[in-house]
């Protein structure tokens, strides 16, 4: 297994607003510069399941596996061997929001899909939850 957590605190956004841009997948390349576009068919709920195109990887179908709506949710995709899951966490704090981000990599090639793709990702999160905290405090 591997995981890699980003936390960091946000003074000028709050829960709802954040939420609101997680529930609203196929706007995420909006703040999410890694993606092309986020297709989902249902209503952000656990058990449902969404599309997501990487600029520079392949579709991934991406499900919902558990939610508690202004707090957390986690999702994950599965390779040949491994599943990548990343939980998302909400947190108030006298500080501000903590987010809280964790990538974890389990299976018997997870040592592949570390390397293929889980650390680009991993990479990456800290930028992403800049823009995601600087579109959803400019929506509301």
């Amino acid at each position: 297994m591997w995981q890699k957590t980003f936390t960091k605190t946000y003074p000028n956004v709050t829960k709802e607003a954040i939420w609101h841009a997680w529930a609203d997948v196929a706007s995420w390349p909006v703040w999410d510069t890694e993606l092309e576009y986020c297709e989902m068919k249902s209503d952000f709920d656990a058990g449902n399941q969404f599309i997501l195109k990487p600029k520079a990887g392949p579709k991934i179908k991406i499900i919902l596996s558990s939610i508690i709506p202004f707090k957390t949710f986690t999702d994950y995709c599965c390779f040949p061997g491994a599943r990548m899951y990343e939980a998302h966490f909400l947190e108030e704090t006298p500080e501000g929001l903590k987010i809280t981000n964790t990538i974890t990599v389990r299976g018997l090639l997870s040592f592949l899909w570390v390397h293929l793709v889980a650390k680009k990702v991993a990479a990456s999160v800290p930028a992403q939850t800049d823009n995601l905290v600087r579109y959803a405090a400019g929506r509301g």
